[in-house]
């Protein structure tokens, strides 16, 4: 791949699309290895803003914000290999710029050659005790053409047993008649892009009670967005480690 590294050069201006990027996923700034630490929360952050220039005429640029929990090396090493597929900071974030830079092909950039791309990563950490991990995973891909794409997920980790919990694990399925109404209550679009709405791309359970959402695509053209709604009633569908999480909120 032939592209030039500029990794050491802090980017402080970026094209529109993604400044306003930034703004709304509440990406953090600072120059790339910056590590910073939130004693009161418990949080490290590592934040990774720079840019390369692939076959000498393509900008891309990229923000990637990764967290990890510092009072516990066991819990910490538990999100590293649940999270950050086994990788430390550096190279998770290497990771992703590969996995992103290596979709490109020379034709793609003579196509590409009015266009910066963009790639915005973001894992923050919610919520976390002894028993529980909440993280908020939001992205956002820019490669040209009219728009760019983005997703949201939350990976809730079940440290006694090490895992990821499915949305099966936290939430019985509910009736796509009820979903149907609660979807067309919030959001106006014409139809639904497939037959059966359940099962939801993520689940989050916060202070402000069960959250069903679906990606861009996933239900809706993208024209509707996000799809994020709150289940009212949610005892009834809650199941028991779904509510022992609810209850810690």
């Amino acid at each position: 791949m032939d592209y030039i590294d500029v990794k050491e050069t802090i980017v402080k201006k970026t094209s529109l699309f993604c400044m306003l990027t930034v703004i709304f996923f509440g990406c953090a700034s600072g120059p790339r290895s910056e590590k910073i630490t939130a004693s009161d929360a418990g949080i490290i952050q590592d934040n990774y803003i720079y840019e390369l220039t692939l076959f000498e005429t393509h900008k891309i640029k990229f923000e990637i914000h990764l967290e990890n929990i510092d009072y516990s090396e066991t819990t910490a090493s538990l999100i590293k290999r649940l999270i950050y597929q086994g990788k430390n900071p550096d190279e998770y974030a290497d990771y992703l710029e590969k996995q992103f830079v290596d979709d490109y092909t020379a034709d793609d950039i003579e196509i590409l050659f009015n266009y910066e791309s963009c790639l915005i990563v973001n894992y923050a950490i919610d919520f976390h005790d002894d028993d529980f991990i909440i993280i908020h995973y939001n992205d956002y891909i820019y490669s040209g053409g009219a728009h760019g794409n983005y997703k949201t997920l939350y990976y809730i980790i079940d440290i006694a047993s090490e895992r990821i919990l499915n949305i099966s694990d936290l939430i019985t399925p509910v009736s796509d008649a009820v979903l149907t109404e609660l979807i067309r209550k919030e959001y106006d679009f014409e139809y639904f892009l497939r037959d059966n709405i359940w099962q939801p791309d993520s689940i989050n359970i916060s202070s402000n009670g069960i959250s069903l959402l679906w990606n861009i695509y996933s239900i809706t053209p993208y024209v509707a967005g996000l799809i994020n709604i709150n289940l009212p009633n949610a005892n009834l569908y809650l199941t028991e480690k779904g509510m022992e999480i609810l209850a810690k909120m």
